[in-house]
């Protein structure tokens, strides 16, 4: 599912892979960009699975120039990946 369609400088979407889902954000500039997590998004918890960079920060942040980052979200409800 993509998200921030019409950014100009992100690239933002989920994907579903067997029972897992990721939310996947890259910032394709080379400039820093705010990312904040899309309303639909916010009832999960996420865990950092992949990034281009050593250390992640939260989640809702300033995307480095060219930063790209792969979470798996975590359904708050249950509990469960």
């Amino acid at each position: 599912t993509p998200y921030a369609e019409n950014h100009g400088r992100l690239y933002v979407y989920t994907r579903d892979l067997d029972d897992d889902s990721f939310l996947i954000v890259a910032n394709f500039s080379n400039r820093s960009t705010s990312f904040k997590l899309p309303a639909p998004l916010k009832q999960h918890e996420f865990s950092c699975v992949l990034s281009n960079y050593p250390e992640q920060p939260n989640i809702e942040r300033v995307l480095r120039p060219y930063e790209a980052v792969v979470y798996r979200m975590i359904n708050e409800d249950s509990g469960h990946e």
